[in-house]
This record gives C-alpha cells, sequence and structure tokens, in this order.
C-alpha cells in the first residue's frame, strides 16, 4: 500500500471519530468567562445581610426535614428524587403552593408537562392554581436559554424545576451544545441566583425533580451532586407499596436518614403523618402533636416552639 493510500485512510479514520464524538453537540463554552483572579478569604471577613438567615416556611412537617430549625434555607439547592408515580411533581408543586401562602415569590418551571396536563393537576389539587409557572418546552425552538435567564432575573425565592434533565435537554437540543455544555450552564445560573445575581438581589432557592435509572440510581454527575445542598428521596415503603416516604440521603443543613410519610390518595391535600397513624383520621394540629412526641429531641424542642400548647 502506498504511502499515500495509508494517508487518505488515516484521514478518513480520524473523520469518522470525529464525527461519532459530535453526535452530542459541540463541546463548546455558551459564553467563555475571563479566568478569575486568585482569591483567599478569612471566614470571619464573609458577611451576609441578616434575611439570608430566614428560612422560607411552608408551615407543614416539611419544614422540620429540612432543617432542625424549620424552613428551607435560601441560597440553596435541592434535588427531589424518587420511583416513578410516587409522587415528585405533585409534592414539589405543593410545597411550593405552601410556600407561596406564606408569602414567598416562587416560579415552576415546567419542561415535562404541558399545560393540559397541568389543568388537570388543578382539577384534583385546587391550591395549585396560584402557582405562577413558566413552560419552558413550548420555547424549545426560541432558545430557551435566553427564556429561562430573562424569567429568573425577575427575582424569586424558590424555584421548582420540573425536570432537572429535561431543561438541561432542553437547552442542549436549542443550541446543539453538549450534554456537559448545558449542565454546566444549568448548574452556573442556579449558583448565580443562590448568590442574589438578578436585580432584585433575591437569595433563590431551587428545588429540582431529578430522574432516576430504572434501578433507581440518580441521573447527573459529580458536579450536579457537589452544587446541591440536599438530596431528598421518594420512596415506596419496600413491604407495603401503598405508603410512601421522603428521606434525606444528603443534607448540608439538617439530618439524613429520617422518613416523613405522606399520603396523596384524599385529594385535594397532601396529608403528612408517620406511618403508624391513619393520617385522613387526625386534624393538623394533633398530627403535629404526634410528631413532637415521636420525634427526635431536636425536632421536638423546634415543634414545641411553633406549637407551644
Amino acid at each position: 500500500m502506498s504511502e499515500e493510500a495509508k494517508a487518505r485512510i488515516a484521514a478518513a479514520v480520524k473523520k469518522a471519530a470525529a464525527a461519532r464524538g459530535n453526535t452530542k453537540g459541540p463541546h463548546v463554552a455558551l459564553d467563555p468567562k475571563p479566568a478569575k483572579a486568585l482569591e483567599i478569604l478569612s471566614l470571619g471577613s464573609m458577611s451576609f445581610p441578616d434575611s439570608l438567615w430566614e428560612n422560607h416556611l411552608t408551615q407543614t412537617a416539611l419544614d422540620f426535614l429540612f432543617t432542625p430549625e424549620g424552613g428551607i434555607p435560601k441560597a440553596t439547592n435541592w434535588i427531589l428524587v424518587g420511583d416513578p408515580g410516587v409522587g415528585k411533581s405533585t409534592v414539589g408543586m405543593d410545597t411550593l403552593a405552601s410556600l407561596t401562602e406564606q408569602g414567598a415569590k416562587c416560579l415552576f418551571v415546567s419542561a415535562e408537562m404541558t399545560r393540559v396536563d397541568l389543568a388537570k393537576y388543578v382539577q384534583r389539587f385546587p391550591r395549585l392554581s396560584t402557582l405562577q409557572t413558566l413552560f419552558l418546552g413550548e420555547f424549545i425552538d426560541h432558545n430557551p436559554q435566553t427564556i429561562l435567564e430573562q424569567a429568573l432575573d425577575l427575582g424569586f425565592d424558590v424555584v421548582l424545576i420540573d425536570s432537572f434533565v429535561e431543561v438541561q435537554e432542553c437547552v442542549q437540543e436549542s443550541l446543539k451544545i453538549s450534554s456537559v455544555v448545558a449542565q454546566k450552564w444549568l448548574v452556573d445560573l442556579m449558583k448565580s441566583h443562590n448568590m442574589g445575581g438578578n436585580p432584585q438581589s433575591k437569595f433563590t432557592t431551587f428545588l429540582c425533580i431529578q430522574q432516576v435509572t430504572k434501578d433507581g440510581v440518580f441521573l447527573g454527575s459529580n458536579r450536579l451532586k457537589h452544587a446541591t445542598t440536599g438530596m431528598l428521596e421518594m420512596r415506596f415503603d419496600e413491604e407495603d407499596k401503598s405508603i410512601t416516604f421522603l428521606e434525606f440521603t444528603k443534607n448540608r443543613r439538617g439530618s439524613i436518614g429520617k422518613r416523613l410519610y405522606f399520603d396523596l390518595r384524599n385529594g385535594g391535600e397532601i396529608i403528612w403523618a408517620e406511618p403508624t397513624v391513619e393520617p385522613q383520621e387526625l386534624p393538623t394540629e394533633e398530627r403535629v402533636q404526634k410528631q413532637i412526641l415521636d420525634g427526635d429531641s431536636l425536632e421536638m424542642r423546634a415543634l414545641a416552639r411553633l406549637y407551644p400548647d
């Protein structure tokens, strides 16, 4: 074989390899940024407004699953994963509705469900009708990256994303970029708004629903895992699949391994309860008092302050 033929074959192989490597789009940055100058800080020199430490309250037992003092902290990112059909979207939207009722400015970013899907949700859960919603999937042909950036610049206290991977893939497909670049953009966007990177200087908190594999394994890179404050799993009970619960497997602001059981079957309201209690038989205050009695000492003190009687 001549040297010329060898060269042509080598060139063809390189071209084919390059084509295979670009099936998910070019691995380029969306907006190259200048190098950040080295900065080493004394921890005592950091200063934040006192309002940053005021948690967002849902006024449900969910508050004490997130933190021992109660509430969802500002400037944090939470990943919600779980079994198919366990109620991730419903619990996420119900939490957002509770936060809205308590005065928080909230946004629901839906990249999976359509307007018709959510209209049906509202029929079952009327309290969700107050949710401010961005149907990001409707903008897949109109630069969803810019649309989401513009929406977040309106300044929100809490944003629910359903789901993280769908938003990532929506931007990835629209801009013809790689999954790595799309994920980096979304993580960086969240971190920017965590630190008040919007005209209203809101320290935005993100609740992100994320998909799992058939084996229940989290879908996401280490970069995404490291950018999150906590990983909240929603599961069916191992012995009774009609029973569902939430449990943190990672939580920088609170405890892990503690289960909070809930019931979606009554319709119109999510009932939070301990596993040995029939939730529909107990009014709200009695349910809370039972959690005081059954909880650990830290939660007992926090709940007792909220319900002193």
